[in-house]
């Protein structure tokens, strides 16, 4: 006896859109299942979320290079990537492999590596040839605050810089931070100077050459994560007093090691100026 099926109508449709979809929905590349047999190899390997700037390294389990290749570069046919990653591997000591790209990786892209086991170790058995492991870099993402506006110098009033900074989730490169930032006043492109910290995520801005007149105006910030690829965009309007108006321009919280709360005043403060019962917090004495 044969058994038939039928669908209706509806369902076959359903069931049709459904599998057109399937070729649309990207998948992350994951590494194939590691032989049992690899364990009493290899000791460990680069794994989970890292930094897109972070090298990439594999430690076996036992002495696996010469003492001579220590530091030099190894076999390029050693390990390889999908997507590839150009770089340069070499021993970093005689039991770890290390690799560093060329390039910053890309920002939130899965990783596979391959690693020709059989190559370096030739004792392993045919099933432990090679083996594959996976990471994923970070998404990217940024965060900007305006710390505030001050005299660029105390002799000057009429010249104000405007302080902040911007905090990227990884490693980005100083042209790209660079380019998500402008700054205007009365339609006039202002100068920005930067500085970046060493590790690529701490990007400080100074909007120089802010005109302070005897009206008070506005600094206009924008700014577009496009060039970090990040779908981030936004505005925001920073009030330059004027020159005879003396007032608090920006206060925040700083929570780190040594918590307290940072003002900015639109004139520069005496040094003798006693601050002692000017300022207080309601609820804390």
């Amino acid at each position: 006896m044969i058994n038939q099926r039928f669908f209706s109508l509806p369902v076959l449709i359903v069931f049709l859109a459904a599998f057109s979809l399937l070729p649309s929905c990207k998948q992350e590349q994951r590494a194939r299942k590691m032989p049992e047999s690899v364990s009493a190899y290899v000791y460990g390997y680069t794994s989970g979320i890292v930094s897109r700037a972070a090298p990439i390294r594999v430690r076996f389990a036992t002495l696996a290079a010469e003492e001579s290749a220590i530091g030099q570069e190894a076999d390029s046919r050693l390990l390889s990537f999908s997507p590839t990653i150009a770089g340069t591997a070499t021993w970093e000591d005689a039991q770890t492999l290390r690799f560093d790209p060329s390039e910053p990786l890309s920002s939130g892209t899965a990783y596979v590596a391959t690693v020709n086991l059989k190559k370096i170790l030739p004792e392993v058995p045919d099933e432990a040839a090679s083996f594959e492991f996976d990471f994923r870099t970070r998404d990217q993402y940024f965060d900007l605050s305006v710390d505030g506006i001050s005299a660029a110098n105390p002799r000057n009033l009429s010249k104000q810089e405007l302080h902040g900074y911007l905090f990227t989730a990884d490693m980005a490169e100083a042209e790209a931070v660079e380019a998500v930032l402008s700054a205007r006043q009365q339609g006039r492109k202002l100068p920005i100077r930067w500085s970046h910290s060493a590790e690529g995520m701490e990007h400080y801005f100074y909007v120089q050459d802010i005109n302070r007149g005897d009206q008070a105006s506005v600094v206009e910030l924008s700014w577009a994560g496009k060039p970090l690829g990040v779908t981030v965009s936004d505005s925001r309007e920073v009030e330059v007093p004027a020159i005879d108006d003396f007032k608090v321009t920006n206060a925040r919280a700083v929570q780190g090691q040594d918590q307290y709360i940072q003002l900015h005043f639109s004139d520069p403060l005496l040094e003798s100026q006693s601050l002692e019962g000017l300022v207080s917090i309601p609820g804390y004495g």
